[in-house]
């Protein structure tokens, strides 16, 4: 892995939309994306999202997997412990994230490598994966960025080769109404919508992988229930931001409602996912 790189980190002049941090590895300090990271993984519906991926990609001896947006790896990990025998890579192009993987890694694990890269701009030799893996990434990508990430992990994966990417669909968000009206609460599904380059890039993956010609190809939606700390950093402070200075008055009260409901663990979101799979077929 490339040495990490110092950041200095610019001081938001607004509340911090964390979805920038995870755009634009310079604007949130690395503690803050770890923190999410981990919450997030701790979820229920993530984990049955994982376990759902393995069995598309059916990790074997011999395999040489990619985790490709792996952040702190923590499912990196995990894959290469639970898989011995299949060669294991965790790929991000954010360096703190990846230097703190590297930390946490069981040294004794040869079968897991690290890698610092761009998924926008990616230069693996052609054929040098059995399977792909990306999950919640490419939904963090402009337009041109999405297609040249797509055609690089299709190019970096050898024929009869498995592709396993999950990503949200903002289109399919749930938020309770709470004592708001229905639109207060469609302002707040906007101000998600708006925070993504591909607020609905859950919907969009089967049919761009069909384009590029990759056979097999599933969709399998997942509903996701999210803790207190997940709403808060991105459902609260996303709408925040957006809304800086502040909020509307009815915004505003729905939030304090809600907050105040997710601090009871009472629901108050749930994201939908869609886990895509395919094979890529010989020339």
């Amino acid at each position: 892995m490339a040495g990490a790189r110092i950041q200095v980190h610019r001081l938001p002049m607004r509340p911090l939309d964390l979805h920038e941090g995870f755009r634009d590895p310079w604007y949130a300090a690395t503690g803050d994306l770890l923190g999410f990271l981990e919450a997030a993984d701790r979820l229920p519906g993530i984990r049955a999202v994982q376990r759902a991926m393995r069995r598309a990609l059916d990790p074997r001896p011999g395999m040489r997997l990619l985790d490709a947006g792996c952040g702190v790896g923590l499912e990196t990990m995990r894959l290469a412990a639970d898989h011995t025998e299949t060669l294991v890579t965790g790929l991000d192009r954010n360096a703190e994230l990846l230097a703190v993987a590297q930390r946490r890694a069981d040294p004794a694990m040869a079968n897991l490598r690290w890698l610092e890269a761009d998924l926008a701009a990616l230069d693996l030799p052609e054929a040098s994966f059995d399977a792909i893996r990306t999950d919640r990434v490419l939904m963090y990508l402009p337009d041109g960025n999405l297609q040249q990430a797509l055609d690089g992990l299709i190019r970096a994966l050898r024929p009869d080769g498995r592709l396993a990417l999950f990503e949200l669909d903002y289109g399919a968000t749930i938020l309770a109404l709470g004592a708001a009206a229905p639109t207060v609460v469609d302002r707040a599904v906007d101000a998600l919508r708006n925070s993504l380059p591909q607020p609905l890039a859950g919907r969009q993956l089967p049919q761009l992988l069909r384009a590029r010609g990759l056979r097999d190809v599933t969709a399998e939606p997942f509903s996701i229930a999210v803790s207190e700390t997940v709403w808060r950093r991105i459902v609260h402070d996303t709408i925040m931001a957006a809304a800086s200075p502040r909020p509307d008055p009815d915004l505003a009260a729905w939030l304090r409602e809600q907050a105040d409901a997710a601090a009871r663990g009472e629901f108050v979101a749930a994201f939908t996912g869609v886990l895509t799979s395919a094979t890529k077929p010989h020339a």
